[in-house]
């Protein structure tokens, strides 16, 4: 076998892994490249350069053991905090009922002059004190407080 055939395949190999992790961003993709050079190494080794099966076996040990080693940490660096919403802040919030809430119907709850659809699990009359207890899309799941 000539002796740039293996240089090559192994630098495709790493180009293909690189864009990939370029494309997800998972980190996943770039352990696989830094393992693949391994093989890149070897490879440009001559005695060892008809062996691609010492190469590949290596690489993808050395990929291997670069995600088990490094996964976790990057994954605890790389985790966004979840930063709330302004209407996340709402959930507790107790307020009175515009318009009740039915089985057939949304009712509605005003805040800071804009209205917003409620639902509950059971009818609430208009003017009773409710409590928010979730979103879900665009709306508001309360539920009657006891607090009047």
């Amino acid at each position: 076998m000539p002796f740039w055939i293996m240089p090559t395949i192994w630098g495709a190999a790493i180009i293909i892994f690189i864009i990939a992790e370029l494309v997800t961003y998972e980190l996943v993709s770039v352990w696989m490249a830094i393992g693949f050079l391994v093989g890149l190494i070897l490879s440009l080794i001559v005695p060892i350069n008809s062996w691609w099966h010492l190469q590949f076996g290596l690489s993808v040990l050395a990929s291997i053991a670069l995600v088990i080693a490094t996964r976790p940490l990057v994954k605890k660096w790389a985790k966004a905090k979840q930063t709330p919403f302004n209407v996340d802040k709402q959930i507790g919030r107790k307020t009175k009922l515009v318009s009740a809430i039915t089985n057939e119907e949304f009712g509605s709850i005003q805040i800071n002059d804009v209205l917003w659809r409620v639902t509950a699990d059971k009818p609430i009359e208009q003017g009773k004190t409710i409590e928010i207890i979730q979103i879900s899309g665009s709306k508001f799941i309360v539920k009657e407080s006891s607090d009047e």
